[in-house]
């Protein structure tokens, strides 16, 4: 999937990659609810989304599950009120429960749906961060002037 360079949220993405991350594409740590089915006619399978990038996320599972590396999935992903739905490879399996998936076949409209959205969550985390640092410099304001005068 290439996404042209001006397409809104690539830049922001880009700041969100982990150092050491050797991914085509950064993931953003975040929540929300996942449904993912084995293909071609497995169960639905209920979990929490742990991150997301434009080639793929990572899922916890409420349960153990009986999945290989290399199984093709279709997920549901609603974070914030939006809803994807994707197809998938596993990559990656961790004690049953914790499953990487690897996007296939993604087309620029769903890419930008996915950048939309990881662009939504991380300006919302930015907004987060800005109010906890304005709280933290008014409270060590506040305790500075509380603080009673030390002599020598």
């Amino acid at each position: 999937m290439d996404l042209p360079e001006s397409t809104p949220g690539r830049e922001l993405l880009e700041k969100t990659r982990r150092r050491g991350d050797r991914r085509t594409h950064p993931r953003l740590d975040c929540g929300g609810d996942v449904e993912m089915r084995i293909l071609p006619d497995g169960p639905k399978e209920v979990g929490s989304l742990r991150d997301l990038g434009l080639g793929g996320c990572r899922i916890r599972f409420n349960r153990a599950l009986t999945i290989h590396r290399q199984s093709d999935v279709e997920v549901q992903i609603r974070v914030d009120g939006v809803t994807l739905r994707l197809a998938g490879v596993v990559r990656r399996v961790e004690e049953r429960r914790d499953v990487a998936l690897e996007f296939t076949a993604v087309s620029n409209r769903k890419a930008e749906q996915i950048l939309f959205l990881l662009t939504e969550m991380f300006e919302k985390r930015q907004e987060r961060l800005a109010e906890a640092e304005q709280k933290l410099q008014e409270l060590k304001k506040s305790a500075a002037v509380n603080l009673p005068q030390q002599t020598q």
